[in-house]
């Protein structure tokens, strides 16, 4: 507890053992500015009473000094618990809930918004495919199959780590099922029906324009050093951008 509110508040040289210098803590950081705080049910009740009473009024005492401070800051907190839950249980207070309750949003597990899920692979793998030296890889239409059908229990940030690490660790030119760190049976896409040939079609056309237009940003509009990027003909490309109406910035 000490140490998070060493972190959030500041301290006074002096404050505890470790405390050798005055140090401003993340809220007089950002005056001004919003602070994230992330897994907010986590706080022990010493720190959310502390963070309540802040949120009341704006003041604030930094560890091991007796004068009040002031900070003008947005506080925008996230948790994956359900904080009801936690009040009745009597492990979250009541009056933080409510304060920091003025303005929610739900976002739902990955599993149940599979259309984001091609875009946010095609960010992820423009972020660290580009780290490796050689030629450009890819991602196939089979693993973006596999990807969009598996229940992904981490969400977003599993998500992120498969792709780190299948673009960290595999040399394969295109990647393939075989290639994801994921559960083969819960990456299995066996059916054949109508309405899976259409998800696939869906989810390749997401890709093929999360990808197109990450790009576009990387290489600032350049459509021809884009081509050469992707490995294509500048004319296809161009083919492309216009299928998917997408703007070159």
């Amino acid at each position: 507890m000490e140490l998070f509110e060493s972190e959030l508040f500041g301290h006074e040289k002096g404050a505890f053992t470790s405390a050798w210098t005055t140090q401003a803590g993340l809220i007089a950081e950002v005056e001004g500015g919003t602070l994230f705080l992330d897994e907010i049910e986590t706080l022990s009740l010493g720190t959310q009473v502390k963070l309540l009473r802040f949120l009341q009024d704006q003041t604030y005492h930094a560890l091991g000094s007796p004068k009040p401070r002031q900070a003008d800051v947005w506080i925008l907190a996230a948790t994956n618990a359900e904080l009801t839950r936690k009040v009745r249980d009597g492990t979250f207070r009541e009056d933080l809930f409510y304060r920091l309750a003025v303005m929610t949003l739900t976002l739902p597990p990955l599993r149940e918004r599979r259309a984001d899920i091609p875009l946010l692979a095609a960010r992820f793998w423009a972020r660290y495919a580009d780290q490796r030296e050689g030629k450009k890889r890819q991602l196939s239409p089979r693993a973006l199959e596999a990807l969009c059908h598996y229940i992904w229990p981490g969400n977003v940030r599993e998500l992120e780590n498969v792709i780190q690490q299948v673009a960290m660790l595999t040399d394969a030119q295109t990647i393939e099922p075989e290639d994801l760190p994921i559960p083969p049976s819960l990456a299995s896409s066996a059916s054949t029906d109508n309405s899976f040939k259409q998800a696939k079609a869906q989810v390749i056309e997401q890709f093929e324009k999360a990808y197109l237009t990450e790009l576009l940003r990387v290489h600032q509009g350049n459509v021809t050093q884009a081509a050469r990027a992707a490995q294509t003909e500048r004319r296809v490309f161009g083919r492309l951008i216009k299928k998917y109406h997408i703007v070159k910035h």
